[in-house]
């Protein structure tokens, strides 16, 4: 990903960066994607063998066997809907997390953390995210 050099500190950027990133990256969709796409055609065939067999033996079952699959088809579209919108909300404070995890898990700074006596400080600022995220939730 190529960035003009300005906006590589602006939050704005930053956030959005990482509310596109992170959906690929929590459903790990480049590589997962392919075999989603297969796995659909598998249960299509299925689904279609399955009603095929139960339509010779009475056509009302399929009736509501359609009635199943579409309703749990909007009840999952709108849990996807929502899901979606969650993650959403709380990548910028992943991304600002993230920071700070790192921060405090790269033992080159811990130098810099002792001597200026930041751990305070981070600790406080990961509280706040806690607290941010545990809002939207």
């Amino acid at each position: 990903m190529q960035m003009d050099f300005e906006k590589l500190e602006d939050a704005k950027v930053l956030d959005m960066k990482e509310k596109a990133l992170f959906n690929i990256r929590l459903h790990d969709a480049l590589v997962g994607g392919p075999g989603a796409i297969v796995e659909i055609f598998r249960l299509t065939a299925t689904l279609a063998g399955v009603v095929g067999m139960i339509a010779l033996l009475n056509p009302a079952l399929v009736a509501v066997l359609f009635l199943l699959v579409g309703g749990n088809a909007l009840v999952y579209g709108r849990i996807q809907r929502t899901k979606t919108l969650f993650y959403q909300d709380i990548a910028v404070y992943n991304r600002q997390f993230g920071y700070f995890r790192d921060l405090t898990q790269d033992f080159r700074n811990a130098k810099d953390v002792r001597i200026y006596k930041m751990s305070e400080y981070i600790i406080n600022r990961i509280n706040e995210y806690n607290g941010a995220v545990n809002r939207v939730f």
